[in-house]
């Protein structure tokens, strides 16, 4: 199940720095697992913020969206969660795990939109879908936050959020920028029944703390 979702695309590759820190994880978390499991989700999120650490973007020159998982690997930093997703998709599909980058835009952004206000800041988010020991599995690889019991046929995702693209990486549906991000979010959600959403009350198990609560 979920086989074509193992398949990176070309420019997805992990490089030197990358394939060291698989090469980490494997020895240190997989051991001898053929399949990664849930709990150990947290375990490869743990080994990349010990890897790579948070900078702000550089509002001159700006780098989310466009790098590569080898970039952003290679560089030591990431800048939010574009570059969090981009990097752990191409890793957990070398560990065996089907893994689908999502994209989504925040309600509230997504009501002033519809509201006529289009200068609002633009709010998104990443979260990937994972394919685990009892099916698809919804996880947020910035807060480590994992959802068990998701529904990948629900549009609307936790935290307010709603889905409106899976593909491998952001590249592979043209967000190879600030301003290609922009433009196919206002267009995905022009017009968009804002007022439709339902938050799925799906359980939130938070991995590093190894808590669960029903979000509400």
């Amino acid at each position: 199940m979920g086989q074509e979702w193992l398949k990176n695309n070309l420019g997805m590759e992990l490089g030197e720095r990358g394939e060291e820190l698989l090469a980490k994880i494997q020895k240190s978390y997989i051991k001898s697992e053929k399949v990664i499991r849930a709990a150990q989700l947290g375990e490869v999120h743990r080994a990349f913020r010990e890897n790579l650490k948070y900078k702000e973007d550089d509002l001159e020159r700006p780098e989310k969206f466009k790098r590569t998982a080898e970039e952003i690997i290679a560089s030591g930093y990431y800048h939010g969660c574009s570059d969090v997703g981009t990097a752990i998709v191409s890793v957990l599909r070398r560990l065996g795990v089907p893994t689908i980058y999502v994209q989504a835009g925040r309600l509230d952004w997504i009501e002033k939109l519809n509201n006529g206000d289009l200068d609002a800041e633009i709010y998104g988010h990443i979260f990937l879908e994972v394919y685990l020991e009892y099916g698809w599995w919804l996880y947020d690889p910035t807060f480590n936050l994992l959802y068990p019991d998701y529904d990948p046929n629900n549009l609307d995702l936790p935290r307010r959020y709603v889905a409106y693209a899976k593909s491998r990486d952001g590249h592979e549906t043209g967000n190879i920028n600030l301003e290609e991000n922009a433009k196919k979010m206002m267009i995905a959600f022009q017009g968009y029944d804002y007022m439709g959403y339902r938050d799925p009350g799906y359980v939130e198990v938070n991995l590093k703390e190894g808590q669960s609560r029903k979000v509400i």
